[in-house]
């Protein structure tokens, strides 16, 4: 889910990391309900399917930093981080997508 009401990526799923670092101790997050722990750090892929040219193409996108929060219900990547990272993002009712250089990274409906 996008959201830009975050300041990072985060994510549940330890499964998810492809590049994963234990932090040395939890780190508090503070929700609109709860308190929660991060404990890890790293890096995932996301695979996606793209409509190029009539045709659907897979790709997989590498995103770096992104937190592990195992108590969360959902995955949750920072609308804010993507666009200070240079990403600009275009979206309507039916789609969202991510550019880097004018070039789609990624593009969901």
């Amino acid at each position: 889910m996008l959201n830009s009401g975050l300041s990072s990526h985060f994510t549940p799923l330890k499964s998810d990391f492809v590049d994963y670092e234990l932090l040395k101790s939890p780190q508090e997050v503070k929700t609109a309900a709860h308190t929660i722990h991060l404990v890890g750090q790293g890096a995932v892929f996301i695979d996606h399917i793209m409509l190029i040219k009539g045709k659907k193409v897979k790709k997989t996108l590498r995103i770096h930093l992104v937190y592990h929060l195992p108590r969360l219900t959902v995955r949750l990547l920072s609308l804010g981080t993507f666009l200070q990272q240079g990403l600009s993002v275009y979206g309507n009712t039916s789609r969202i997508s991510l550019l880097a250089n004018s070039k789609i990274e990624v593009s969901e409906q």
